[in-house]
């Protein structure tokens, strides 16, 4: 499926004016975090906040296990896919922001600390 054809699947559609908060409140919202989800998590010995941390992990290893896919395809002469890459870049920023609010951040923080991050 091309970028463009993925991109009508969204529900609700994000588009240029989309802010970080209504991103955030996207992931959020598609991505709750509860037992009919996450079997694990119906154990009453489950720490949620570690089970979050080490599913992030997961994903995060996951889509770097994609990119790493693409580049080495275009090691052995391949093409970059640039649609490929799109979705991979938007999993890493839906991981992102998953995680960013499983620990507590607000969009505001989560811009500052990009900006931090930055050295700005």
């Amino acid at each position: 499926m091309s970028f463009a054809a993925a991109l009508k699947l969204v529900r609700p559609r994000p588009c240029a004016e989309t802010d970080l908060s209504d991103l955030l409140s996207i992931v959020v919202h598609s991505l709750p975090v509860d037992p009919d989800h996450y079997p694990e998590l119906g154990k009453s010995d489950v720490d949620v906040d570690l089970f979050c941390v080490r599913h992030s992990a997961l994903h995060f290893a996951k889509t770097a296990g994609q990119l790493a896919a693409v580049a080495e395809d275009v090691d052995h002469g391949g093409t970059v896919d640039k649609d490929r890459i799109a979705r991979i870049a938007a999993a890493g920023l839906v991981n992102s922001l998953k995680l960013a609010n499983e620990v507590g951040l607000t969009a505001t923080e989560v811009c500052e600390l990009v900006l931090l991050k930055l050295g700005r």
